[in-house]
C-alpha cells in the first residue's frame, strides 16, 4: 500500500476535527486517546472515503447514532466499511451496465430520443446492405421496386431504402 503524503495526512485530519467539531464545537474536549486512535486508524483511509463519512455524520443520516457525543473510532470505522461496500457495489453496477450497453446489438448514445434510437438500430440491422437512397418514402419506394429499380431482396427502413443482404 502506498504511504499517504502530508497534504493527504492533513486533509484527512482536518475531515476528522470536523467531525469531532459536528458534536463538540471543538477537538479541545475530546479525550487525548480518542484523537490519537482517529489519527492512526483514517490514514489507511481513502479520503474521499473519510469525506464522506463525515458528512454523513454532518447531516444526520447515520440512523445507528443518535448521541450528541462524536462516534467511536470502531463505530466511525463500522461506517467507513458500508462505505467503501457501497462505493464497490455502485461501480459493479455500472461496469455491469456498461457491460449490458457494449453487448447489446443496439449501441446506446445518451441523449437519443426514441426515434434516433430506433434509426440508430435500423442503420445497424442493415449495416452489411447498399444504402440506394438515403430520403425515400414508403410509397416511392415501392413504386421504384416495381418499377424494377431495385434489386430483389431490396427493403425500406425508415426512409431509407437498402438494397439486398450482402450488397455492400
Amino acid at each position: 500500500m502506498q504511504q499517504p503524503n502530508q497534504q493527504d495526512k492533513d486533509a484527512k485530519l482536518e475531515q476528522v476535527a470536523r467531525l469531532f467539531a459536528i458534536f463538540n464545537g471543538s477537538s479541545k474536549s475530546t479525550p487525548l486517546a480518542t484523537l490519537e486512535e482517529y489519527r492512526d486508524g483514517v490514514l489507511d483511509i481513502d479520503f474521499d472515503v473519510v469525506r464522506r463519512v463525515v458528512e454523513k455524520y454532518k447531516f444526520k443520516k447515520i440512523e445507528s447514532h443518535k448521541t450528541r457525543f462524536p462516534p467511536t473510532f470502531p463505530d466511525f470505522y463500522e461506517q467507513v466499511q458500508l462505505q467503501i461496500n457501497l462505493d464497490e457495489s455502485v461501480q459493479r453496477a455500472k461496469e455491469r451496465r456498461a457491460r449490458i450497453h457494449i453487448a447489446s446489438s443496439q449501441p446506446y448514445v445518451p441523449g437519443q430520443t426514441p426515434i434516433e434510437k430506433t434509426i440508430t438500430r435500423a442503420k445497424l440491422e442493415n449495416s452489411d446492405r447498399q444504402v440506394l437512397d438515403e430520403n425515400c418514402t414508403a410509397d416511392q419506394f415501392k413504386t421504384r421496386a416495381k418499377n424494377m429499380e431495385f434489386a430483389e431482396g431490396s427493403i425500406w427502413r425508415l426512409g431509407v431504402a437498402y438494397g439486398p443482404k450482402g450488397s455492400k
